[in-house]
């Protein structure tokens, strides 16, 4: 891959993995909802749609026509492809910086708060009168946890509201963990901060030693 498109392909995806490494070391918990989640890996993910696919198969007569403006066009239409895809995934809500065990209580809190019809099954959840089913699924090597909806009819509304009250519920928490859980559950958080800073380093170095080829190419690709 020539330094251009390996700058284009890296430096999104550098930059998701350096966000996400310094959430997951954040001392208190973190509630985001999976819309978000999935737009954020979606943007993570431009570099390589851009170099790959949506040059691929860019039609030579609209870039003929319209020059670099076709660009904004494809972004945009890969920006809508995933939200689409968002938007029709099922309801989740991701929960960094918490163990399953420690979010459990503070879970059941809130659900009752809720619904006092709620109950659990092993790792599954059901609020009857709000129309919530989920279960929920644990990340081994990072301190994340995911409330995942079960496939069934959902309350989104209830999702909403599930949401704002675990938010407001952790906002107090400070985590608290194990000595051996810790160094465990941080290992991946190292790994990606390591990983986008190797990255950044080495774009960095491609940037300083191929700037003349990369212009070029820029100016080749955006019809300039």
């Amino acid at each position: 891959m020539d330094p251009l498109h390996l700058c284009i392909a890296l430096t999104p995806l550098a930059a998701y993995l350096l966000v996400v490494a310094v959430v997951n070391f954040r001392k208190r918990p973190l509630v985001i909802n999976g819309y978000r989640d999935g737009m954020a890996l979606g943007l993570g993910l431009i570099g390589f749609a851009i170099a790959g696919p949506l040059e691929l198969f860019l039609p030579e007569s609209a870039a003929f026509r319209l020059g670099w403006y076709v660009w904004p066009l494809l972004i945009a239409l890969y920006l809508l492809l995933v939200l689409l895809a968002v938007l029709m995934s099922r309801p989740r809500l991701v929960i960094y910086n918490l163990d399953s065990d420690e979010l459990r209580p503070v879970l059941s809190e809130v659900v009752r708060a809720m619904d006092a019809q709620a109950r659990w099954a092993g790792d599954s959840l059901a609020l009857p009168s709000r129309g919530v089913q989920l279960y929920l699924e644990r990340h081994r090597n990072m301190r994340t946890v995911e409330l995942v909806a079960s496939p069934a009819e959902q309350d989104l509304q209830s999702w909403g509201q599930l949401e704002r009250n675990l938010r407001q519920q952790l906002s107090s928490i400070k985590t608290v963990t194990s000595r051996s859980r810790a160094v465990r559950s941080a290992a991946a958080p190292q790994l990606m901060l390591l990983t986008a800073v190797a990255m950044l380093l080495m774009l960095a170095v491609s940037v300083i030693r191929d700037h003349q080829a990369i212009v070029a190419g820029l100016y080749e690709m955006l019809r300039w």
